[in-house]
């Protein structure tokens, strides 16, 4: 056991020491858009507000009634190099948000994400989602800090849907560029 203390140590320092890099790139968000499919979505606004250290994506939604648990959201994140054409799929994921929501915590990667977003959201912590009932994502600032600091330089497109059985509901899409700081 005490053998495995040092690596352990450095390990966490390691960590410590990535997470406080210095970013040598700068982000740049061109657009962030949100749209709704039919009638399930009553309101849906999005707001982009760009501030000194970073941007703050605003969100909105309103759903006409209860959200069933068949309840898909989908992620894809695609990129392209500077001077190359090819658009590489990132991640393309797609999966049941109450299963997921249910299973968080064995999803390390998800949970990090799902708890720092929700330290700015309305939106609640389980299922089923209620209607008549606006959500809201504020006061959430994206940094460069959230990326890895070796991140290239690229342009980015996120697209985030909503599916209630089978049926798309909602996107947020969202595109944007990393640069290199001169």
């Amino acid at each position: 056991m005490y053998c495995k203390l040092p690596l352990i140590l450095i390990t966490l320092g390691c960590l410590t020491t990535i997470q406080n890099a210095k970013r040598p790139f700068q982000l740049i968000w061109t657009t962030y858009n949100c749209t709704k499919f039919g009638e399930r979505v009553t309101y849906l606004k999005c707001n982009l507000t760009k501030l000194a250290k970073g941007y703050a994506p605003e969100l909105w939604i309103e759903f006409q009634s209860q959200l069933s648990e068949d309840l898909d959201t989908e992620m894809i994140i695609t990129y392209r190099l500077p001077k190359s054409p090819r658009i590489v799929k990132f991640l393309n994921h797609r999966h049941n948000l109450c299963n997921a929501i249910k299973h968080m915590q064995t999803l390390p990667f998800y949970n990090e994400g799902f708890v720092r977003i929700m330290r700015y959201t309305s939106l609640p912590c389980n299922c089923p989602i209620k209607g008549k009932t606006r959500y809201n994502i504020t006061n959430f600032v994206f940094t460069e800090d959230l990326l890895p600091p070796f991140t290239p330089p690229l342009s980015f497109n996120y697209s985030f849907a909503l599916y209630e059985n089978d049926i798309k509901t909602s996107c947020i899409s969202a595109s944007g560029d990393i640069i290199r700081k001169k």
